[in-house]
């Protein structure tokens, strides 16, 4: 399913306007879908009624002990890039929003498809 991203918002609250704006547009929960790598996301996902996607810790192979320790104590998160390319994000739009990704912004995606 082939989505692109509608906005990057800084503040969860924004993000929550957005999804009620893409509604009342015509697109239904289905469709949209939040990206953040913000643990808090309990109120997001109560006040949007659509689906929310968090990044998640990445293990590597072949990793130490003290890689393990590191990445308990980092706030390292799975690829951005990876992460939205999974989501149907093209490559074109991952790049450019991976960063916010970084940055514990929330990113509102829809499918492709126009409104019903």
């Amino acid at each position: 399913m082939a989505r692109h991203v509608e906005g990057s918002y800084r503040k969860q609250e924004e993000a929550v306007e957005a999804v009620n704006k893409l509604k009342l547009e015509g697109y239904k929960p289905s469709q949209i879908t939040v990206v953040t790598n913000n643990k808090k996301t309990d109120e997001l996902k109560h006040d949007s009624s659509v689906q929310v996607e968090e990044g998640k810790k990445e293990k590597k192979k072949d990793e130490s002990f003290m890689d393990k320790v590191d990445r308990l104590f980092a706030d390292e998160t799975t690829n951005p890039f990876n992460q939205l390319r999974d989501l149907g994000v093209d490559e074109e739009e991952a790049k450019l929003y991976q960063g916010d990704m970084k940055s514990r912004y929330y990113l509102v995606l829809v499918e492709r498809k126009q409104p019903e």
